[in-house]
């Protein structure tokens, strides 16, 4: 796949059909899902080592996609939680956050990054700019969560063709079956 290497460069065209895919089947009962339906039964749950001394984070793989895995919401609150350097990226839209809020990592003393995977005029094609200028290092831990779970698989697709090695999709996303449907903390924007 090819990349954005730099402000104003296009986004490759895998990776706008692969935001037109998520366009298409964002709801919970709306067709496959990236990284949710497709699971692979060979190797089982999958441990990834996040930090050489550290925690890991299971995940479960996923076939056709290049990223690290799914992971629950739990799962994700508990790396974030032990994982000094593991970040949580909110891919939804601007619109999204004002009107629902986000992820609140206040008692963890961090907090949510807000990068659209999609701008009101379509694809952001500064997204893998933007998500490399906040990550430090192409091994830490990123987590990505949007609505429903399809953009923030998306995005972790996106990122690990970038050659980012532990991009994770959060399972059923910020909707019912995700992070709210954890009880997890939850703020206005």
């Amino acid at each position: 796949m090819g990349s954005s290497g730099g402000s104003g460069e296009p986004i490759s065209n895998a990776l706008e059909d692969l935001f037109r895919f998520c366009r298409t089947n964002q709801g919970p009962n709306q067709g496959p899902h990236i990284g949710l339906k497709k699971r692979s039964n060979q190797g089982g749950v999958k441990k990834a080592k996040c930090m050489s001394d550290g925690p890991t984070i299971q995940s479960t793989p996923t076939l056709g996609n290049a990223f690290a895995g799914d992971v629950t919401a739990q799962a994700a609150w508990d790396e974030l939680g032990q994982n000094p350097d593991a970040i949580l990226i909110d891919v939804r839209s601007d619109e999204e956050w004002t009107q629902l809020g986000i992820p609140d990592l206040s008692s963890l003393s961090k907090t949510t990054v807000l990068i659209e995977l999609e701008t009101q005029t379509g694809p952001n094609p500064n997204f893998v700019t933007q998500v490399t200028d906040t990550v430090p290092a192409k091994d830490d831990v990123v987590i990505f969560i949007c609505r429903s779970g399809a953009r923030s698989a998306a995005a972790a697709t996106a990122m690990a063709a970038q050659g980012f090695t532990q991009c994770y999709n959060l399972l059923g996303g910020a909707d019912v079956e995700g992070w709210n449907a954890a009880g997890l903390p939850w703020r206005a924007k």
